[in-house]
């Protein structure tokens, strides 16, 4: 797998992850979000290449880094990120 791929890999998991959060704050399924996420800088380099896909999958209207998350998950070879979504 080429670096291209991999980052896509951990992007399509950093959605798997909001998603979740999305569950846990029991918004509907159309609510548009603002995103903080919380994660190593090779995460983040992936997320702000590909932030059109994170955006269209989650229905984020803005995506930040931040220094904490409200729900855990595991992204890529192991790496942990957190999350906050709010409803916007």
């Amino acid at each position: 797998l080429d670096a291209d791929l991999l980052a896509e890999g951990v992007v399509r998991d950093v959605i798997r992850v909001v998603q979740q959060a999305r569950k846990d704050a029991d918004l509907d399924v159309s609510d548009r979000i603002c995103l903080a996420i919380s994660a190593p800088d090779a995460v983040w380099e992936a997320v702000r290449g590909r932030l059109d896909l994170l955006k269209g999958e989650t229905l984020a209207l803005q995506v930040e880094r931040s220094d904490s998350g409200v729900t855990t998950g595991t992204v890529g070879d192991g790496l942990t990120i957190e999350v906050t979504v709010t409803k916007i």
